[in-house]
């Protein structure tokens, strides 16, 4: 799948649906891909693309407190993840590679720490 990240996202913490602005997910994203939002420390699984401006994810939005809404936020979407944890993969289309591979250290660390 092509990395896709036309328009913006907005998730609220203890979410698992995601509302996009100026976006085609239908066309362009695929069940099973992961969401990766800028500053966010996880990616999160698509479970269900519901409409061109609306996805479901197989978690909640951990990231955020229980109710907080985020709004206009850069994110991309794509197979650039590991299907087992979610590392990151990132490749020269990823909207932050530095957070991804921090956040694949971070998880091999508490892996390797448990």
């Amino acid at each position: 799948m092509k990395l896709y990240s036309d328009g913006t996202v907005t998730v609220t913490g203890g979410s698992n649906t995601v509302d996009g602005g100026g976006t085609a997910f239908k066309a362009n994203v695929e069940e099973g891909a992961f969401l990766s939002i800028k500053g966010f420390s996880k990616a999160y699984q698509v479970a269900k693309v519901v409409s061109d401006t609306q996805l479901l994810l197989s978690s909640k939005i951990s990231d955020l407190s229980d109710g907080i809404l985020a709004s206009s936020l850069e994110y991309a979407i794509g197979d650039e993840f590991t299907p087992w944890n979610a590392l990151a993969c990132p490749t020269r289309h990823s909207i932050d590679p530095i957070a991804h591979i921090n956040r694949s250290l971070a998880a091999i660390d508490k892996a390797i720490g448990e």
